[in-house]
């Protein structure tokens, strides 16, 4: 449930309502898997050297959580 509220910006209370649960569950549960996540993830620093490491010239940081809206059209 705290997955799809995170990957698909799915709101919490439609997901408490069709889960039988309290809104305020959902929320918890999102936040300790948004810790859980966070817990699991390279320091920047330490990220950086590796991939200075590795002889990489370009790093993508993206940490946005809901959708961008962006929309790629073909030339």
């Amino acid at each position: 449930m705290a997955l799809a509220v995170l990957r698909h910006n799915q709101r919490l209370a439609d997901m408490a309502g069709d889960n039988h649960v309290s809104e305020s569950t959902v929320l918890r549960w999102r936040d300790e898997l948004i810790g859980l996540l966070a817990a699991q993830a390279p320091r920047l620093g330490g990220a950086l050297k590796k991939v200075a490491k590795q002889g990489g010239e370009l790093v993508l940081i993206d940490g946005c959580l809901t959708e961008t809206g962006l929309t790629i059209r073909p030339a």
